[in-house]
């Protein structure tokens, strides 16, 4: 593929994770159809999983494997702003004409209780390492301006462990902790702002956030 080819490919991957974590459709709950439309067709393994985990999320088919979503009828995003800090990575693919591109971004999200009178902050840190695909269009079938995806893991700092799944992120607060202060077992202690490690890396299993 040529430089210009590689370019163009990857100013479509960065549409991804804004689509899957910015967009405030998606962060306020709603179907995140423009990250969605970005999956190819062709790979209908990723793209049905997520259209049926939209629906009848569980434990092992959750959209939050992929998109940042939190339940309106509970919390609400405090103003506009999603920080995020992160990187894109390129290599040769082991397929002749193929590129995978590797995204590592950290989002994080200050949001407040729906209740009225509620003024609470508190604060859900998404890691996401998503690694797509990108074959050469002249040697195989793909869909143009869209993308595969090959891999994927993520990690949710202060979204609770113990509730079933419902396709959201379930950020905790202070007044939770306060009327149930053993909510369920903890794990290590993790600091979801540490960029150093890999996610690999991290423990596998719910973890308590060190900061927030």
């Amino acid at each position: 593929m040529s430089k210009a080819q590689v370019a163009n490919e990857l100013r479509t991957v960065k549409t991804f994770p804004v689509a899957a974590n910015i967009d405030p459709v998606t962060v306020k709950g709603g179907r995140p159809t423009a990250a969605l439309e970005l999956l190819d067709p062709e790979q209908p393994d990723v793209l049905s999983v997520m259209e049926k985990a939209l629906v009848t999320p569980t434990e092992e088919k959750d959209p939050t494997l992929l998109f940042s979503r939190f339940d309106p009828a509970e919390v609400r995003p405090v103003g506009q702003v999603v920080k995020t800090r992160g990187r894109m990575t390129v290599e040769k693919g082991e397929r002749a004409g193929e590129v995978l591109v590797h995204t590592d971004y950290t989002f994080v999200y200050p949001l407040v209780k729906t209740r009225p009178g509620a003024d609470e902050v508190a604060r859900t840190i998404v890691r996401r390492e998503i690694t797509f695909a990108l074959p050469d269009p002249a040697r195989y079938v793909v869909t143009k301006g869209s993308l595969s995806v090959v891999a994927w893991s993520s990690n949710a700092g202060n979204s609770a462990c113990d509730r079933p799944a419902a396709g959201f992120f379930r950020p905790e607060f202070t007044e939770d902790l306060v009327a149930d202060p053993d909510p369920g077992s903890e794990g290590q202690v993790v600091d979801p702002y540490d960029r150093s490690k890999s996610l690999a890396a991290l423990p596998q299993e719910c973890a308590t956030s060190s900061r927030t």
